[in-house]
């Protein structure tokens, strides 16, 4: 029995995952949250493949005016980095562990570098102006620790040396294609801000000009429907594994994690009734303030319940599993499902408030559903997508380009003093 779903949840065989395809609905809807999962990867199989990728140099690189992730300097260590971030923990593991540089960029005029813009294409009163202005603000007003703007901490994209890496990660466009067509040393890897956008939904089919590889954002168990092109990588926004958590943001494995993280739109939803019976298991939390402080929050709490709102892609759950919570979530509103189990999944906030408080009794269940979704987090949400990010820096570069000795990396500091 776990050969063969061994089997289904690791193979990336396109011909493979297209027969899956095919499937009925409910029956790939049952495999994403089937508690028949059997261990796919060890850690020391994952800390042998992170071992590989540090072999790599590999570069992060963002626009200043993006509002999320990490505003401060990229001389900072890389906990520290991420702990600096606006809203999200986002793709911590390239930094934390694959010890990637990360860059922030002023924005270039090359048309193709402000395709972000199409996010911003339906709203009433698109205002890129606007949205170009965050670079300049102090997150918060600095109520969050934040001393400086992303702009602050931005450099010109032309004064980086591109080719002394081995994989380039930009966060959309970033990098204009003058750059990119005359730096070919490096896996050119395209990472949308917004998976919903022309450019990011036709990347799943074919990359940007002159890119090598599209990232998706997702972390499905079986990627299909829609079946991504062989140049795009299921890859989550939230990129990490729980040891990547723990060296961000250490807590205690103890016995007196309480209370409930509420997803935002689900504390809303809540009848005073509903809440009552859910304070005792302790206090109702929701997200709130910095990321530490959320983090903070995520460490205290031993359930993480969503039940009520429009679809996520799921970037909250796989932060609270990382934390260590057990996570009740309604599944259909998850894009990505991977991470939950099929006993902890309510049909509407009744039941959720029916099967938190049945677990909270039964703790030899509970154990056994968080160490299922612990181990769902560390492969889906960082060791496939690292793997794929290695086979396809292999095939397409390192059969070409002697593995490097990774050197002293070059540092926004000293670009700067070049000028």
């Amino acid at each position: 029995m776990g050969s063969w779903r061994q089997l289904i949840f690791s193979s990336r065989s396109p011909v493979f995952l297209a027969g899956f395809a095919a499937l009925p609905r409910t029956w790939l809807d049952r495999l994403e949250t089937s508690e028949d999962l059997p261990p796919l990867a060890s850690g020391a199989e994952t800390d042998h493949l992170v071992g590989r990728l540090r072999e790599l140099r590999i570069a992060f690189v963002r626009q200043d005016f993006y509002p999320d992730l990490y505003c401060g300097d990229p001389s900072w260590a890389a906990e520290e980095l991420v702990r600096a971030s606006v809203r999200r923990t986002g793709p911590a593991g390239l930094l934390v562990d694959l010890r990637a540089d990360y860059w922030i960029v002023a924005e270039d005029p090359a048309p193709e570098c402000g395709r972000w813009q199409e996010k911003i294409a339906h709203d009433p009163v698109p205002d890129a102006a606007g949205h170009r202005a965050n670079r300049d603000r102090i997150p918060q007003n600095g109520a969050w620790g934040h001393r400086h703007p992303f702009s602050h901490y931005a450099v010109p994209v032309d004064q980086i040396p591109w080719d002394s890496y081995d994989l380039v990660i930009s966060l959309d466009i970033a990098v204009p294609n003058r750059i990119v067509a005359k730096a070919r040393r490096p896996l050119w890897v395209y990472f949308p801000s917004d998976p919903g956008t022309p450019t990011a939904k036709a990347s799943l089919r074919r990359p940007p000009e002159l890119f090598d590889i599209s990232l998706t954002h997702g972390f499905r168990r079986l990627p299909v429907r829609p079946l991504a092109g062989r140049r795009a990588i299921e890859f989550p926004y939230t990129f990490l594994r729980q040891k990547t958590w723990q060296a961000v943001f250490p807590r205690e494995d103890s016995p007196d994690r309480h209370g409930i993280m509420l997803e935002h739109q689900t504390e809303s939803l809540l009848s005073e009734d509903q809440k009552a019976k859910l304070r005792h298991l302790g206090p109702l939390r929701f997200p709130q303030g910095s990321l530490t402080a959320v983090a903070d929050s995520l460490n205290q709490s031993r359930f993480y319940f969503r039940c009520g709102g429009g679809p996520i892609i799921g970037n909250g759950l796989v932060e609270a599993v990382a934390a260590g919570c057990l996570a009740a979530c309604r599944a259909r509103e998850l894009v990505n499902r991977s991470l939950l189990c099929s006993s902890a999944l309510p049909a509407d906030v009744p039941h959720g408030v029916e099967i938190l408080q049945r677990l909270a009794a039964a703790s030899g269940e509970e154990c056994r559903l968080r160490a299922i979704q612990a181990r769902a987090l560390d492969y889906f949400c960082f060791h496939r997508p690292a793997q794929a990010l290695w086979e396809a820096w292999w095939q397409l570069r390192g059969r070409r380009i002697p593995l490097p000795r990774r050197g002293p990396a070059p540092r926004i500091g000293q670009v700067t003093a070049s000028r």
